[in-house]
Order: structure tokens, then sequence, then C-alpha cells
């Protein structure tokens, strides 16, 4: 202990309170580990050292807030939180004898609920929110929070030990941890203190760092930033923000703390306050949040994202902006300016309302990564760019090369097809196939097959929905077309490519139906303002088949129509003297017949009312309830264009936070497979195993609540079926979205697809996560996957722990396909990569291992140990097979590969998901 064994143990070099902001990844590392710690503590581990570690504990508290933080939430929400009472009656809190200094205050009696107090602000869970007892308590624009009772029987934000229903501590025991709670908060008021003034003295002088910028914040820029609302405005009275404009006015500043007078005026002004209220400013500011997403529950679903909304534009004037107010997640160094409200959302379920709520946050301190930290490693490893075609042969990239080339040849081809008369070539060989007036002058095909064993060259026989005969067109690139007018009823778009789905006129023959020439939209360059707008209207965003793919579309219909329409010449040759032969010579018309503008006047008109089919009426259903798309706008793009709107953009540490409020769920087991996650990305980055994993950062705040990280830029396989009208297949989607076959853009997302697909099968089946429906699987802009909700992993499974999904990992029909089959040589890429990451997590186990058991005990109650978490710790241990060499470990994957792939179980789960619940 004199040599600061645990700050060798665990790589931590936390500075004073004074120079905090030096030393980034000191406290981001000392905060991971903030649970284990405390569990070794509360718990005995060691009998001998418990004094000596809790000495330790409080003062890393002194010196870090962040690290104070973790400390309080876990004690609140693993220890003193139960979550268990899931219809524990609702309380009120009354407040009364508050007192700044902290001696005097009766924060928190329960009563239950009367009639009147139904009205009120509401409790929900267990522990009493610190923002409800806060804005009870002071004004709308007051910055001061309400501190706790160090001296009295009660703890702000914790239940009396009388009045908790918590089976993990007895009555006395949650006395002490109380008392060690008191004890973190005194010790973290010292750096709350710091970080708001500067120094520990209240005095601001020039050693201490300060921003000074007259000519941006000079009165006429500060008049131009009100009037383009810049400032936020208090909904209840319409005034501007005083806190705000006070920030903006200054001069001279300490981040957002304005500096009027000499330094010697806070220090006295300092005499009057409790560090100590510090302390709170970050955790009322999540718990507002938490109190935010509970309330929603009784808006109406079409009008809670608007009462988000509303209640965030208060929230920002009442408590912001601070220099203590942050997010615990990623770098925690930054200090929050505004909430963006208009760009935040509200997510409906049966049960809570998720919120994502966009941030503006102004980093400090050292704004550039130590290289060799953990956090730059896996951030390295998860951010940087990577070679498109590297799971390419040389033979492969060869061919894709020459493929390439083709393709541009025949665009030049096509664009100098016509000879100066106006016409295409398509149409001056339909002028030649018809003669000039419309009779057939030649019995050679229509078409020549350009590729007859290109899938998009197949038939389209039955699946060819209704046409009208009317002229034929050419666009301004001389693309000819001759694509379907979709019937009443039918399910796809009017842009939409075919897309192979069933059509209600499948019972007709080709021979029957009427075909029309559609012009196809002018495939001009766009800007990209233009291209943002249009992603910007499209139901999909970002989603959407981009403009860039358009000519490709044009192309792979133009094949289809050549296709179809050689079909109808060689049925004509071969049944010439039918009685049907007359009518079905009807079906083209050269450009310049009269009887272009005729109906057909030989011959009966088959007409019908088709009548949707299952499929049809199944999809309607599901587009009525199709759940959003959340990020339908690029976020690097939206970044960019808060920033320019954003009085502070160009700050260099400005960025745009997103984050996940959810309330009413018990995030403590999430929290903990969130830590197992980073702790095997950063295993898997430091070793350059070649897949990606996205540590994505939870933080139980309560025990029925917290914050979550964003993993922005992606869209659930559920939402992307339900709202992409030309969805058949994911293998179909990349093609679309990415690029065609041999494109460099879609090597590149079939790669990133392959290395995402991998770890996450392997750490599924380490980790034994379940309920892996589509609505729990994300993907990426760049065709990477992202696996989200931990409710279910270790012991715990849905149904009642059924145990239904035993397969290893999901490995979909879908996700084969889109890997060019079992037997494909990218399929052989995705086990060898299986293998390198099940290899290289197995020589680190340990590390992994000893997260979970030292969180084992006094947490019993976590749904993924059932209450036998040694059981779940010895299932974790022998799925590692530490009694197999390297070649029995290639042998062993491949086992789960074979067992994974196409599992009936995985199949029936999706299709329960489906017709059971709705999620595709």
């Amino acid at each position: 202990w004199t040599n600061d064994r645990l700050d060798l143990a665990f790589a931590t070099e936390t500075p004073d309170a004074t120079n905090q902001s030096n030393n980034t990844e000191g406290s981001t590392a000392l905060a991971f580990y903030a649970p284990q710690l405390l569990s070794f503590l509360l718990h005995g581990a060691y009998l001998d050292i418990s004094a000596k570690l809790e000495d330790w504990i409080l003062k890393k508290c002194s010196q870090d807030l962040h690290f104070a933080h973790r400390c309080f939430w876990f004690l609140r929400a693993w220890c003193l939180g139960d979550s268990s009472k899931e219809n524990k009656p609702r309380f009120s809190r009354n407040v009364s004898g508050l007192s700044l200094g902290g001696d005097d205050v009766d924060f928190i009696s329960l009563e239950p609920l009367d009639s009147k107090a139904q009205a009120m602000k509401k409790l929900r869970g267990v522990e009493p929110n610190l923002y409800l007892s806060y804005s009870e308590s002071h004004g709308a624009h007051e910055h001061d929070y309400l501190p706790p009772t160090l001296g009295g029987e009660r703890l702000h934000g914790i239940d009396p030990p009388e009045e908790s229903s918590s089976s993990k501590f007895s009555p006395d025991e949650r006395v002490l941890i109380e008392q060690l709670l008191r004890r973190v908060i005194e010790c973290g008021s010292r750096p709350a203190y710091v970080c708001q003034y500067g120094s520990i003295d209240g005095t601001i002088g020039e050693e201490c760092n300060y921003d000074h910028d007259e000519s941006v914040f000079s009165p006429s820029a500060l008049a131009t930033s009100v009037e383009q609302g810049l400032v936020p405005v208090d909904p209840r009275t319409g005034w501007h923000s005083k806190a705000h404009l006070d920030a903006i006015a200054s001069p001279r500043k300490y981040g957002f703390l304005p500096l009027h007078h000499s330094s010697d005026s806070y220090q006295k002004q300092m005499q009057t306050k409790d560090a100590r209220s510090l302390f709170f400013a970050a955790p009322v500011f999540l718990d507002a949040l938490l109190s935010i997403a509970d309330d929603l529950m009784e808006s109406a679903r079409p009008n809670r994202t608007t009462d988000l909304r509303q209640r965030l534009r208060g929230l920002e004037v009442e408590l912001l902006p601070s220099n203590v107010v942050y997010l615990p997640i990623r770098n925690m160094q930054h200090r929050v300016w505004r909430i963006v409200a208009d760009e935040s959302i509200a997510l409906s379920t049966n049960e809570r309302v998720p919120c994502i709520v966009a941030l503006e946050v102004i980093d400090y301190g050292s704004l550039a990564l130590d290289l060799s930290s953990d956090r730059a490693i896996t951030s390295a490893w998860v951010d940087t760019p990577r070679e498109p075609k590297r799971h390419s042969t040389l033979i492969d990239k060869v061919a894709n090369f020459t493929q390439e080339r083709l393709r541009r040849l025949e665009d030049t081809i096509d664009h100098l097809s016509s000879h100066g008369d106006g016409k295409t070539n398509l149409e001056r060989r339909l002028s030649d196939y018809l003669g000039p007036t419309g009779a057939r002058t030649s019995s050679g095909p229509l078409y020549t097959p350009i590729d007859s064993s290109d899938d998009s060259s197949q038939e389209l026989d039955e699946e060819t929905p209704v046409m009208t005969k009317t002229a034929e067109r050419s666009d301004s690139n001389g693309f000819e077309m001759c694509t379907p007018t979709p019937s009443l009823g039918s399910p796809r778009s009017n842009n939409g490519d075919e897309d192979g789905r069933s059509s209600p006129t499948s019972q007709f023959p080709v021979s029957s139906l009427h075909y029309q020439a559609v012009e196809d939209p002018p495939l001009t360059p766009q800007t990209p303002i233009q291209q943002e707008a249009d992603s910007m209207d499209s139901p999909m965003g970002q989603w959407s088949t981009p403009r860039t793919a358009q000519k490709r579309q044009l192309k792979f219909r133009k094949k289809k129509t050549s296709s179809m329409a050689n079909s109808i010449v060689e049925e004509e040759r071969e049944i010439d003297g039918s009685p049907q032969a007359k009518q079905r010579k009807k079906v083209a018309f050269p450009p310049s017949s009269e009887n272009m503008s005729r109906t057909i006047e030989e011959g009966p008109t088959r007409t019908f009312s088709p009548t949707p089919n299952e499929d049809e009426i199944d999809r309607a259903v599901l587009k009525s309830i199709a759940p959003a798309v959340v990020f339908k706008e690029d976020w690097n793009a939206k970044t960019e264009r808060i920033r320019k709107s954003s009085i502070h953009g160009s700050h260099p540490g400005w960025r745009l936070l997103p984050i996940l409020v959810k309330s009413n769920d018990d995030l403590r087991q999430e929290q903990l497979m969130s830590q197992l996650i980073q702790r095997m990305a950063l295993i898997l980055a430091k070793a350059k195993v070649p897949v990606w994993l996205y540590p994505y950062e939870i933080v139980a705040l309560t025990g029925r609540g917290g914050i979550i990280e964003c993993v922005p830029d992606t869209i659930s396989l559920d939402s992307l079926k339900r709202n992409d009208p030309e969805f058949t297949n994911l293998k179909n989607f990349f093609e679309q979205h990415f690029g065609p076959p041999g494109s460099d853009e879609l090597a590149d997302a079939k790669a990133n697809f392959v290395e995402s697909l991998a770890a996450y099968s392997v750490v599924c089946y380490l980790m034994q996560i379940k309920d892996r429906h589509n609505g729990n699987i994300l993907l990426t802009n760049k065709g990477r996957i992202v696996q989200i909700d931990w409710g279910f992993y270790f012991l715990s499974s849905p149904g009642k722990n059924s145990g239904f999904e035993s397969a290893p990992f999901k490995l979909t029909r879908d996700f084969v396909k889109l890997m060019d089959g079992p037997d494909s040589r990218t399929f052989a890429k995705f086990r060898e990569l299986c293998y390198k990451t099940f290899i290289e997590l197995r020589k680190h186990c340990y590390q992994i291992i000893l997260l979970v058991e030292m969180l084992t005990e006094g947490n019993e109650d976590l749904a993924c140990f059932r209450g036998t978490p040694d059981e779940a710790v010895r299932q974790l241990k022998k799925r590692f097979r530490l009694d197999l060499n390297d070649n029995g470990i290639r042998k062993y994957v491949d086992e789960l590969v074979d067992e994974s792939l196409e599992n009936w179980r995985t199949r029936w789960y999706d299709r329960y998901q489906k017709y059971c619940v709705g999620v595709y």
C-alpha cells in the first residue's frame, strides 16, 4: 500500500484535483473499475486491509469528481436501490427546512399519494428523484443544487432503512453503506468545487485557464445570436436564459462561469455556499432526464416527442449551463452547454418511453489522446478505415477490375449510341424490327440477351404487374425503359426496382398484359446540398438507395425488360398461327406509329380488380406500425449542420453527443455486459485481430433507470425490413445501397459485415446472450452489425428462462446469403475470423472472468445470475475450453458455426417474434 499497489494494478495516475483536467485517461480507467472496487470493499474480500482500501477509494474521490460520481451511482443503484418491487406504490416528497449549510434539512419524507398528490410530480421506481426534490425547493432560475444531510438520519436520494423493501442488506448494513456514501459525497465535493471555480480557494488567477474572445461575444454578436434563436428560451415565461446570456456576453470567464469582477469577490461569495451542492449538479441533471422519460408514459403516443422537446427546453434554462454538469460516458472531460431539443425524440414501447437526447458539449483539458492509452487503442481499432478489398484474393481483384472497366465501357457505348437522328440504339432497332408503319419487317429478335446467367436477366413471367400501352420515351441519357406501372394495391413504390415479390396479377399470363414505356428520372449530377435534401425528405433518409446508384438501377431494369421482350417475341414465333397471336403482336409499338396514341381495337381487353393476397395485407399492417427511422440523417452531416448554428460551434472542443435515457428498467446487468464488451474489445484491439466490436457505455443511475451511449448512423434490421418497401434480403440491399458486385464500396461493406458478425457471434456464445431478434441487431451505414439490449445472458433467457434459443449464436440464411453461401470464400473467412476472435479472448479469459467474479457477491438478485452466480461463473469458464489446444479450438469453433448455421430454433424464434410480437 505504501508503494501505491492499487494505482499500479489499475494502471491509473489520477492527479490532484487542481490539475484534474490534464489526465483524462486516468480518470476514465479509474471510473471503469469503480463497481469492482466497491464490491471488494463492501463484501470484505480482504478483511485485513478493508480500512486501507476505503482510505484509498476516498482519496481518489477527493481527487477525481468522475470517480466519486461513479461510486455514488453504484452505491445508489446497486446497493441501496431495489428494482425488484415493480408494483411498489408511488410516493410524494415533502421538502422542508431547506438550508444550504446542510445541517438542518429534513430532505425526504415518504407518505402514500392521496388524490391531490396525483396531480403533482410523482416518484417512479424506488429511489427518490434528486431533480424533483431540487425543483420543489428552488426557483426555476437558481443553480444551487440540493445538498445532502450529512449529520441527519436521512440521505438525499436514498430510501430510509425502515422504508426500504430491499432484501439485499439488513437495516444495519444499509446504515453502514449510507455512511460510506456520505463520505464519498463529502470527498467528491472538493473536485466538484474545483471544476466549477478553477481552484480550491475560489480564486481565479492568471495561472487558471479562462476564455477571452471579445470579437465573438460583442454586443452586436450577442444581439444577432438572440435574433437567430441561438440562446435558449424558457417556454414557461418566454424570456431568454439569463445564465446562457451571461456566459455568452462575458468577455472573460472560466468555462461557463462569467468573471465580471475581481477574483476576491468569488472567494467571499463561496463563504455562503456549500461546495457539496455542486457535487449534485450532474446527478440532478440526469435524474431530471429520467423524470421526463417517466412522465412521458402519461402522454399520448403521438404527442410524446413534442412533450419531450418542450420539457427539455425548460430543463436547459433551469439547470444549464454549468461547469459541473457532464455525461458519464466516453470522454467525461466536458461540460454540457445546451440540449438540442429539436433533434431529440421519444421512442415509445408498451412499458417505457426511451428518449434519445442530443446535447452540445464542450471538451476541456487536453484534446489529444495518449496513443498508448487503452481508450486510444480501442478507438483506433474501431474507427480507423480499413482497405476495402482486404478479403479479396489477387484473382478476385483482377476480375473485379475487369468487370468495372467493362461496366464503364458499356456506359460509354450507351451514351454514344445516338447518331444524330434523335433516336437511341433501342429506338432504331425497334424501327428496323417493326418498319415505318408498325408492321413487322424482320424475324430477328427485338433485343439481344446481355447475360443469360445473370439473375437480373431472368424472365418476370408470373411477377409482372398490369400495364397499359402508351408512348415509349427515352430519358436524357438515352436509356430506353419499359417499366411496369404497379397496379392498385401493389406494395411497391413508384420508383422501386423489381424485387421478386409476388404480385396480385400473377394469376394472369404475360401474353394477356399490355405494356407501358415510362420515362425515367434524369440522371443529372447532384450537389451535396441536393443530396442532403433528398436524404432528409426520404422516409428512409440515408438508408434509401442513393442517387449515385440510380443509373445502375436503370441498367438493371433495362436488362430485365430486354429479357421480357425476348420472351414475348419467341412466344410469337412458336405459335404465330394461333388465334391469340394477333393480340400478342400488339405488345410493342414503334415510336412513330399512329397506333401509339390509340387503344387496342382488336380483341377483347381483359380487365379485373386485383385482390390483395396475404403477403400484401401483412405488409400493409406492418407499414402502419413500422418503427421510426431514428438516424435518417448522416450523423456527421447533422453535427456540421448544428455546429454552424451553435454559438460555440467554432470551439475546437465542441461536439454533439447523443444519449439514450431509459427509465423504468433495471440497467445494472446491462452495465456489467457493457464492461465485459469494452474489455473484450480492448483485448482484440491490442492483438490487432481484424474483427470489429462497438463498445458503447451504459451507466445505471438508479435501480430503475440510467443512460446508454447512442450508436449513431444505425438502423435495426426490423426497422429496415418494415420501412424499406424494396427490401427483399440483405444481399440485395447491400448491392443496391453500397454498390454493384465488384465495386470497392460493396467489397468494403461485406468485409465490415463479416468482421463484425464474427466478433459478435463469439461474444454471444461466450456470454450466452439471448433474445437476438432483429430489433436488437443494428446495421451501420458502413455495413457493420451492432448488437444491443443485454437483458438476457449467462443463465437467463426469454420465456421464463425456457432456453429455447439454444443455438450458439444467430446465423440466419439471410446472413449466409450475404456471405455468398456456406461454401464460399467469404464464409470461410468468417470461420477464420471466429477462430481468431475465440483464441485471442481465450488467452486473456482471466480478465473477463475476474470482472464477473468481483461482482457476484451481493448481486445474486441480477437476472443473469438467477440466484446462483457461482454457477454462472463456472459455466463461463467452461465455455472458454481451456482443456483444448489450438487445433482443438479450431475444430470446436467450426462445430459452433455448423450448429448455428440456419438453426431451426433460431428460425422459429424469429417467426415467433414476427407473428406474435411484430418484430420482423
